[in-house]
């Protein structure tokens, strides 16, 4: 058996498992937070969470990058440009750099993928 698990907005926490049988599998407490699942199951740390007591993909951002603009990105997401975080107000975020360069783009916004991109600013 495969104990998972998770927080109140479905990241994992924890993966254990156990060799027990099913009869035992029926005698643990069931709670909110915590999944059990068959013996074997595989876990996507990276792209997985639990939604609706499932284990489920986590969904693309459908963030896209069109030339020096960032399409599609939602208001609360963090966006984070060489270490620096902002939160995003939902409309599209226009890459403006004061130094020509390579910069580290990132946005976050759970349960979503974060989105990354390597944006060369230029003079």
């Amino acid at each position: 058996m495969t104990i998972v698990e998770y927080d109140e907005n479905g990241r994992i926490l924890s993966v254990i498992t156990y060799p027990v049988s099913d009869q035992e599998v029926t005698e643990m407490p069931l709670y909110q937070g915590r999944l059990f699942l068959p013996l074997g199951y595989l876990i996507d740390w990276n792209n997985d969470y639990v939604r609706d007591g499932e284990i489920v993909k986590r969904p693309s951002s459908g963030i896209v990058l069109d030339g020096h603009v960032l399409r599609g990105v939602a208001e609360g997401s963090t966006v984070t440009i060489d270490g620096q975080d902002y939160t995003a107000d939902g409309t599209d975020i226009e890459l403006d750099f004061e130094f020509p360069g390579n910069y580290l783009v990132r946005v976050s916004l759970w349960p979503y993928l974060d989105y990354e991109v390597f944006y060369e600013a230029h003079a």
